[in-house]
């Protein structure tokens, strides 16, 4: 048998030592969730105002092309969104671990417990996932620039 294995076939306890660390974790975790739901909120926000703002533009003559400045306000505005909604998943997957981690220390509740570990391993999950995305996307921009820099001459 693998010592992994061994570990997780014991009934683990959680001492006071580790009962304090993740009493401090949800504490963090409870600030930077609210924290992330104002600034999601406040990216939604400004979403709407940064369209508004290329549609300023276009309208007093800053932009050479009218349809191109509305699609660049539009395209704005739904990345934000975006963004603003991603931002809220993370911020709602962290406050639910908080939330869910003090009521379990408190309680000593196994259900509690298992629910904040659920949403730790959710918020790692979109982590994951953007990770990847960004990764995808460093990927193809040097790709692309590489191909761009060979075929007009630049190397």
């Amino acid at each position: 048998m693998e010592q992994g294995q061994h570990l997780l076939s014991n009934e683990l306890q959680v001492d006071n030592f580790a009962q304090a660390h993740l009493k401090e974790t949800a504490m963090w975790a409870k600030l930077l969730g609210i924290v992330g739901f104002v600034m999601s909120a406040l990216l939604g926000l400004f979403s709407f105002f940064a369209g508004t703002i290329f549609d300023n533009m276009s309208s007093r003559g800053y932009a050479y092309d009218k349809n191109a400045a509305a699609m660049g306000a539009t395209t704005i505005t739904v990345v934000y969104l975006i963004f603003a909604v991603i931002g809220c998943m993370v911020s709602l997957f962290t406050y639910r671990f908080a939330v869910k981690m003090k009521a379990a220390l408190v309680s000593s509740d196994q259900t509690s417990l298992n629910d904040s570990f659920k949403n730790l391993k959710l918020l790692f999950r979109v982590y994951g996932v953007i990770a990847l995305i960004y990764i995808f996307f460093i990927a193809m921009g040097l790709l692309f620039g590489g191909l761009g820099a060979i075929l007009s001459g630049g190397f």
